[in-house]
């Protein structure tokens, strides 16, 4: 599915001169959905190398620092974080969002209110990758739990669909959550 770029012209007034921000684009969405509230738990195993752990806390520190979001650890999660081995899946990473009537992982879920969203990092890909780009596949899937789709317009977005050494949202990946939420 194909969204549009909704592009915002930012202006600030500082005294008598005016400066013309750049232009923001808000998503693109994976649908209209989103988790009911801002302040989401998550949950997920610990029988992974410390590079794998660092990532994961260090992707969900990184939205929750960043966004409007607020996300803690507690066993009543919302989002649970798997880091295993699946074989040869073609994915390195995979978000699976279920929507509040239990229909998952299409854009009827994608446009409902979530339940849940699962993330899975393949470690039969990722296992020789850097540090680096094992935080981008984390930050990464998770932004695909807070509804937001490939961004294959900006190689500095999060939600590039390609491995990068990019781990922090951009500007565009943080007002796209802070709409939704």
């Amino acid at each position: 599915m194909r969204h549009r770029l909704l592009a915002l012209t930012l202006i600030a007034v500082f005294g008598s001169a005016f400066f013309v921000g750049r232009a923001l684009a808000i998503g693109p969405y994976l649908g209209s959905g989103h988790f009911p509230t801002a302040s989401l738990t998550w949950d997920g195993s610990d029988n992974a190398p410390a590079d794998y752990l660092n990532a994961r806390g260090g992707g969900f520190g990184n939205w929750d620092s960043y966004t409007h979001l607020s996300i803690s650890r507690s066993t009543n999660w919302k989002v649970f974080y798997t880091i295993q081995y699946n074989g040869a899946t073609g994915w390195n990473g995979y978000a699976f969002i279920c929507n509040t009537l239990g229909t998952c992982d299409n854009s009827s879920a994608w446009s409902g209110t979530y339940r849940d969203c699962n993330v899975w990092i393949n470690r039969s890909y990722m296992d020789a990758d850097t540090a680096v780009q094992k935080w981008n596949i984390a930050a990464h899937e998770l932004g695909h739990c807070w509804s937001l789709a490939h961004n294959t317009s900006d190689q500095s977005s999060l939600m590039w669909p390609y491995l990068s050494n990019v781990f922090t949202p951009n500007s565009n990946d943080v007002a796209s959550v802070n709409a939704r939420y």
